[in-house]
């Protein structure tokens, strides 16, 4: 992963998200996490907390099913509206806010779903053990 946090860190890359995506990145740190679910996984309505600046969800899984495994868009109130895709190589990425409402409705999956989640996060991020990349010094 130490290669793709070099990318993800790269003046270029971050450059590029605060353009496309108006993004506070500039002196944010880098986390990345890999989640491997299984069946019986499910992920409660919520928004990402406000140390978060971006968050890119990249779908690694694979299979004939993966397609499904996306992660559910949803209303304040926990009501699904949109899954994005699960198929592999395919991302969900988006500023968190208030209206930001994301989880996952429980489902099957007949294997192990895989995802990379990025993160860029401001200093109140207190997990330091959880960067990839320190914060920036701007």
């Amino acid at each position: 992963l130490d290669h793709l946090a070099r990318l993800f860190d790269d003046p270029h890359t971050r450059a590029t998200f605060t353009t496309q995506c108006n993004a506070r990145i500039e002196d944010a740190a880098l986390r990345l996490e890999l989640c491997l679910d299984a069946d019986g996984f499910w992920l409660e309505p919520h928004t990402d907390i406000g140390a978060k600046r971006l968050t890119l969800l990249v779908s690694l899984s694979m299979g004939a099913d993966a397609h499904d495994w996306g992660t559910d868009i949803m209303t304040a109130e926990g009501t699904p509206v949109a899954r994005a895709s699960g198929a592999f190589n395919s991302g969900l990425l988006f500023i968190p806010s208030d209206h930001s409402w994301h989880g996952f409705v429980p489902r099957a999956l007949s294997g192990v779903r895989r995802t990379l989640i990025v993160n860029y996060v401001g200093p109140e991020w207190q997990a330091m053990n959880e960067l990839a990349r320190p914060p920036r010094v701007t």
